[in-house]
């Protein structure tokens, strides 16, 4: 079962960047605009964030193997329907559609994963699943490329609908659903320890650094390759050096962390990645050496990690078993807005350079913030008792 679900999370990522890899060219097929582009990719982030709060109150309602499994199929089913889509319109109604069910997919399967009693996994839960989700994101972008290249855009459509609608079926006679004492009843009840988890302190620092997180990573991806493109490079060296930046993050967490965690404080290492991040976004600024780029995306790697991870492990710990969906629903939410809100604000600005660096500098005085809120909480408690 343990496998299964490791199975579907890898699935659940690789599934979003296979299909978001070639969504840009199916869109100008069906003679879609530049403009027509930008609101595919808010819809489906808006839809992402509504299923994953919609799916966290099911998931603590009915439970996660319920909400995966309706998230499977119906995402199975969406992959096919894409390929009888033939206006710009109809391509914007399923990319909705999918965001939704997205969120339900991922949020349950986090939970699963995270209610998994064995302490052994329990234990390596968080490093594993963020190691998924890195190499996840990769292999799917460079599937969609490949695949959409050598054979036809359907083949990846195709292929990743088979794959999880087998995974959908395996699912219903192998993953069991924990018990839990009780489940959240009514709605108010729900937006209730909605409130109270994002003010646990806990709970806040790691959505506010997931959402720092993603912002950063909204930037880059948007950012990088009109880099490489100012420097007269192959769009190529853009995936050289996307592929650097997720290497280093899967070997830092694949590494063993617990001595690091014993001697440091999870919120000092999130600041610590944060402002490694920042510096890289200042520096990928005015810096057009090639090599040095790829020195700078190894940076990159590790303070990604080093988020990461802590993140993870606030989330884990904090809800309880009755409001688990709840907290990962919140956390996929922050990270989808994040991702939103990374090229919408750092892509006002007239010049690549200047983008970068307003991206590094907000990044910069986030974690300023961030570090001086959790100071002042410690005082405050010191005071209160």
């Amino acid at each position: 079962m343990i496998y299964i679900i490791f199975a579907l999370l890898f699935v659940s990522v690789f599934e979003v960047f296979a299909h978001s890899s070639i969504i840009s060219s199916f869109m100008v097929v069906l003679g879609g605009s530049d403009m027509m582009l930008i609101i595919l990719f808010v819809v489906y982030l808006m839809a992402v964030m509504i299923g994953a709060i919609l799916s966290g109150y099911l998931i603590d309602q009915v439970g996660a193997k319920f909400i995966s499994i309706i998230g499977l199929f119906a995402v199975s089913g969406i992959l096919v329907v894409y390929l009888f889509v033939h206006s710009p319109g109809q391509l914007l109604t399923i990319r909705f559609v999918h965001g939704l069910f997205s969120g339900f997919l991922f949020t349950s399967i986090l939970v699963q994963l995270s209610t998994i009693e064995t302490s052994v996994v329990k234990g390596s839960f968080i490093k594993y699943s963020a190691c998924i989700i890195c190499l996840a994101s990769f292999l799917g972008s460079s599937f969609g490329v490949i695949m959409s290249k050598h054979f036809v855009v359907e083949s990846v459509f195709y292929s990743i609908s088979l794959l999880i609608f087998a995974l959908g079926v395996v699912s219903i006679f192998i993953i069991k659903e924990p018990e839990v004492a009780q489940r959240i009843l009514s709605f108010s009840k729900y937006l209730k320890a909605t409130f109270v988890l994002v003010n646990q302190s806990v709970m806040g620092y790691s959505y506010s650094a997931a959402l720092l997180l993603m912002f950063t990573q909204g930037t880059l991806h948007y950012l990088l390759p009109q880099k490489i493109a100012t420097l007269g490079e192959s769009s190529s060296l853009t995936v050289y050096l996307l592929t650097v930046f997720i290497l280093v993050s899967s070997i830092v967490l694949l590494l063993p962390t617990k001595k690091l965690f014993e001697r440091f404080s999870t919120e000092i290492i999130i600041i610590f990645g944060m402002l490694i991040l920042s510096l890289c976004l200042f520096m990928i600024s005015f810096i057009n050496l090639v090599p040095i780029l790829y020195i700078l995306m190894t940076m990159y790697g590790f303070g990604f990690a080093c988020v990461l991870l802590p993140i993870l492990q606030g989330v884990v710990e904090g809800p309880s078993d009755v409001n688990r969906g709840i907290g990962f629903g919140l956390l996929i939410c922050f990270m989808a807005f994040g991702v939103l809100a990374g090229p919408f604000v750092t892509g006002v600005f007239p010049t690549i350079s200047l983008s970068f660096l307003i991206g590094g500098f907000i990044l910069a005085l986030c974690s300023a913030y961030y570090g001086f809120s959790i100071k002042l909480n410690q005082i405050n408690s010191m005071i209160n008792n």
